[in-house]
């Protein structure tokens, strides 16, 4: 048995095909039947092709339907329309393509352009219908305000998508398989444009939305920047620290109510300004591009507008370089004209960023500062007064305590009056420092078992490069100046100790660290009258010299330092 390629059957029966073909032609037909049967199978046969044909043709026209709306009825109008006209040369270059009058490769890649349309009008309708949504909303908010349509904005692109909002005449031309969208120029009856025409490139579009990138930009909200800036130049959540922020006390029907001010709103201003978080803000080109230009009033009265800033001190060095008010208020953000070193380059873009750290930083005070009272009746806390408490009786025989505390007191009377002499020695010359407090009290002769506390000084707080507030001395943390203990981190500022009262407090805390038990503690301060130095006390003091003992009014003697 012999076997054959198969390419060789293929082209027997091919030749098999023509030779039959040949004798078909050759062979003229005898009867009406023949040429009945012939012209039937024909008509059939073209019937069935023709209907192959009309179904590729209603397919082509039925993917219209799959492009989605744009939010245009016109725009939708016009690309069924323009889809349609495409169907229509699609077909046409088929049949150029059968009867020879392009070449199949030109023909080919031109049938592979217009059906890579229908994909490019799909994605990009569904695009623009909710660029057309976005911007219908959008341009209802205030110019200006977070979230307005920013003036930056490309004017072409804004065009062409009010045009689509308001039901407008937007049409569609294809180039090179990219489609383009556009408002044709208007002109008046004598054909003068009076107004241009706007286009949109299919192709940005696309990249666009597999970006999630809009065709204009937006006014960005910076009110949580501002509020963060606040807060950690501040020093918002110390409540003890009263550098920035004081708190005011007022006591009315059985509660305190509480409040927080601004201590001193210039240093305020200069700390935020100083800020490296205003930094932060101010270098991000996406924000401040939108911001410089739309938020920053042009003129105004309140001392930070782009006109008041350039009439003022801090604008003299734009002027003498030569920048004119108007090219100062009408510049855009970071914008270098000619050669990058000129004077005026220089100039415009440091008073750009001064200008615009000026406003967001008086904008920051303005917005955070009714903040710091935040809950009903704008206080910053309501509590409930103390009650008054009830005089205590005292028992006339002995002393009313347990056997222990008897003890202590008998035992403790030496220490304390030593202590009150130290106490009172220590405001011989006026107001303690942060350092004569601390040593006082880590002198104190503690009681065995007692657990005293340790007491230092602050070493003040620094910046770390995140914005956060850290100790400089880990050893001493805390704000510089202030006293802190290990029973007691919020620490205390020199006012606690100052006058009268301080000399009561400071002796409070000395009797903490001699004595153990809490009601001895109580004992002394109730029962030992407190000392507080006389006029005459005072000018002995004052003319004693160092070395000189002196004995003041209460009887204690002491040595002048």
């Amino acid at each position: 048995m012999s076997y054959d390629k198969p390419q060789r059957i293929i082209d027997k029966s091919f030749d098999a095909f023509i030779k039959g073909a040949k004798d078909i032609t050759n062979k003229a037909a005898k009867t009406a039947q023949v040429i009945a049967n012939n012209n039937a199978r024909a008509k059939k046969e073209q019937a069935a092709l023709q209907e192959k044909r009309d179904d590729e043709e209603q397919e082509m026209y039925d993917k219209a339907n799959t492009f989605g709306s744009t939010g245009d009825a016109k725009l939708d109008e016009n690309v069924v329309g323009f889809w349609n006209d495409k169907v229509d040369e699609y077909f046409q270059i088929k049949n150029a393509m059968q009867n020879g009058s392009i070449s199949r490769r030109e023909g080919n890649l031109a049938l592979t352009r217009i059906e890579g349309l229908s994909k490019q009008f799909k994605n990009q309708a569904a695009y623009l219908a909710g660029q057309v949504s976005s911007y219908r909303d959008d341009s209802k908010i205030k110019t200006g305000s977070p979230g307005s349509i920013s003036s930056v904005s490309s004017q072409e692109s804004q065009q062409v998508l009010n045009t689509m909002m308001e039901g407008g005449n937007v049409q569609i031309v294809e180039r090179g398989g990219v489609l383009y969208y556009y408002t044709p120029d208007t002109v008046d009856d004598d054909g003068n444009v009076i107004k241009k025409g706007a286009m949109l490139n299919g192709s940005e579009l696309t990249a666009n939305a597999s970006t999630d990138k809009d065709l204009y930009n937006k006014v960005q909200d910076i009110s949580k920047l501002e509020q963060n800036l606040f807060n950690k130049a501040l020093n918002v959540d110390d409540i003890v620290d009263e550098t920035y922020i004081k708190t005011i006390s007022e006591t009315k029907d059985g509660k305190i109510y509480k409040t927080r001010q601004i201590t001193d709103p210039d240093l305020a201003m200069e700390t935020i300004l100083e800020s490296p978080g205003l930094d932060t803000i101010v270098g991000d080109n996406d924000i401040m591009t939108s911001y410089f230009q739309d938020v920053i009033p042009d003129e105004g009265e309140d001392g930070y507008s782009l006109t008041e800033y350039y009439n003022s001190d801090a604008g003299k060095a734009m002027r003498d370089s030569g920048v004119t008010l108007d090219e100062f208020v009408n510049s855009s953000w970071g914008e270098q004209v000619g050669d990058p070193d000129d004077e005026k380059n220089i100039a415009m873009a440091a008073a750009q960023e001064d200008a615009a750290k000026r406003w967001i930083a008086n904008d920051t005070l303005n917005k955070n500062t009714p903040g710091l009272n935040s809950i009903k009746g704008n206080y910053f806390s309501i509590e409930n007064a103390p009650k008054p408490e009830k005089p205590e009786v005292k028992e006339e025989k002995g002393l009313p305590y347990s056997a222990t505390i008897k003890n202590e007191i008998v035992q403790g009377q030496s220490k304390y009056d030593d202590g009150m002499k130290t106490v009172t020695t220590l405001y011989q010359n006026g107001e303690p420092t942060a350092e004569q407090i601390v040593e006082t009290l880590n002198n104190a002769p503690y009681t065995k078992g007692h657990g005293a506390q340790d007491y230092w000084v602050g070493a003040g707080k620094k910046e770390d490069e995140d914005g956060v507030m850290v100790d400089i001395d880990p050893q001493r943390p805390g704000e510089a100046g202030m006293v802190y203990g290990t029973g007691n981190s919020r620490g205390f500022s020199l006012d606690y100790f100052t006058g009268n009262e301080g000399h009561d407090n400071l002796n409070t805390m000395y009797l903490g660290q001699i004595f153990k038990n809490q009601e001895t503690i109580d004992h002394f301060n109730n029962n030992q009258p407190k000392f507080v130095p006389t006029d005459e006390d005072k000018k002995k003091i004052a003319a004693a010299k160092p070395g000189d003992n002196i004995t003041l009014s209460n009887g204690y003697t002491i040595t002048k330092s």
